[in-house]
């Protein structure tokens, strides 16, 4: 059965741009992004941790591809993460982000470091940034491209305020490795909202690297559909559509978003694409941290007679990547 086109056949779902459901919803979760604003949460990782050695490793790739430049900025969804680091080797940093809270941003600056650092704050999207032509000499972006409906158009406007032989540098989540290789995979299922009962679908695909969803609304006047309002959470969303025959005729409206997502093959025509020279797309640490701790899970277990067991499992998990790495690091440069 295709579900898409069951849903375009009886209805006219409304297109939303992704920016709206994505970019922005992630952008308003200011708990993290002023947390990690914070300068003794923003640099305290643990080097024993296998997440923090590759957020460090991640955070320095980046530093390498800017360090000793003048004016950088940092764009994306969250912005916040990687500034202590960076302003640290360059002159000068400006960090947009579209939810900057003036208030709080001056409370979490107030602290003696920040007034020290070369930092500025700049309320704004990644759309259209308010930024003159040819005016940085690089620009950071933290999964800033693929949460946007045209990332072409996101990366022309980065291209735009860069300067000839600035340069660009950023960090993407692989779509390969999210579908573990997998063609097409397809989610669906039935959720509660505000009292209404909500059908969601959601495909995503490999070629092309693309994630759509929708989010059908129910007659709330239906019996069958009044019935789903009293499920608890656990029983309503283990429902699947072949529970409910009727459920294209129960369909009122539906709205739906895409998101382009990244590999490495179309990251780097992306980059290319946009007028971008010396394009690289490379794994980030992340790769190497989660073999270390492949290797560090392998010793614990040997040492307690497990060896077969340790091999097996990290053999399974090895199997589900097949060796895609899980984040793509980006660098390029604009010709002079």
């Amino acid at each position: 059965m295709d579900i898409e086109a069951d849903i375009r056949a009886r209805l006219t779902p409304r297109r939303v741009p992704p920016a709206g459901l994505r970019y922005d919803l992630i952008g308003k979760l200011t708990q993290t992004f002023y947390r990690d604003l914070d300068p003794e949460s923003a640099i305290a990782l643990d080097p024993k941790h296998v997440v923090d050695r590759a957020i460090r490793a991640e955070t320095e790739s980046l530093v390498s591809a800017i360090r000793g430049l003048g004016r950088v900025v940092v764009v994306g969804v969250n912005p916040g993460w990687p500034a202590l680091r960076i302003a640290s080797v360059v002159g000068e940093l400006v960090v947009l982000h579209p939810h900057l809270d003036p208030v709080r941003l001056a409370r979490t600056l107030g602290r003696e470091k920040w007034h020290r650092m070369n930092i500025r704050w700049v309320v704004g999207g990644t759309a259209s940034l308010p930024l003159a032509d040819g005016s940085v000499d690089a620009v950071v972006s933290d999964f800033g491209l693929a949460s946007w409906k045209d990332p072409g158009e996101i990366a022309s406007e980065l291209v735009r305020v860069l300067k000839p032989e600035g340069r660009l540098a950023a960090r993407e989540a692989n779509w390969g490795f999210e579908l573990q290789g997998r063609a097409r995979v397809e989610e669906s299922g039935f959720k509660r909202h505000g009292g209404r009962i909500y059908y969601g679908y959601t495909k995503r695909t490999l070629d092309p690297p693309r994630e759509v969803e929708y989010i059908c609304l129910l007659d709330h006047e239906d019996g069958w559909v009044q019935n789903l309002r009293a499920l608890p959470r656990e029983a309503l969303g283990r429902l699947s559509p072949e529970d409910c025959p009727q459920l294209g005729d129960l369909l009122v409206s539906a709205e739906y978003f895409e998101i382009a997502q990244m590999t490495a093959e179309s990251l780097a025509r992306l980059l290319a694409g946009s007028g971008l020279d010396l394009v690289r797309v490379v794994p980030s640490g992340l790769d190497r941290a989660v073999r270390e701790h492949h290797e560090e899970f392998r010793r614990k277990l040997g040492s307690q007679g497990y060896t077969e067991l340790a091999d097996a499992l990290i053999g399974h998990w090895e199997g589900l990547t097949s060796g895609r790495t899980p984040i793509l690091l980006a660098k390029a440069v604009k010709p002079g």
